[in-house]
C-alpha cells in the first residue's frame, strides 16, 4: 500500500479502532511520510470540508501513539491547531 492510500483510508476510518487496525497493518508506513500525507490533506482542505480536515488529525492523534516522533507530535500540533 503507499502512503496516500493509507492517508486515504485513515481519514475516511470511522473510529479510532479502524485507524489502529489500518495502521497496526502497515506499521512499515507509520512514520514521518505519512504524518506529512495527512498533513497535507489537511491543509488542503480545512477551509472547504472541515469534518475531513478533523478527521485527519484524528489520524494523525492515532499516528502519534503507533510512532512517538518529535516530528509527527509537532505535525499533530499543527494540523490539531488547522482542523479546530
Amino acid at each position: 500500500m503507499k502512503r496516500s492510500t493509507l492517508a486515504a483510508r485513515l481519514i475516511g476510518a470511522r473510529n479510532n479502532r479502524e485507524r489502529r487496525k489500518l495502521l497496526a497493518a502497515n506499521l512499515s508506513l507509520a512514520d514521518a511520510g505519512l504524518a506529512h500525507e495527512l498533513k497535507d490533506y489537511c491543509y488542503r482542505i480545512c477551509t472547504s470540508e472541515p469534518a475531513d480536515a478533523r478527521r485527519a488529525a484524528a489520524g494523525l492523534s492515532t499516528l502519534r501513539e503507533f510512532a512517538p516522533d518529535r516530528e509527527i507530535a509537532a505535525l499533530g500540533h499543527w494540523v490539531d491547531g488547522i482542523a479546530d
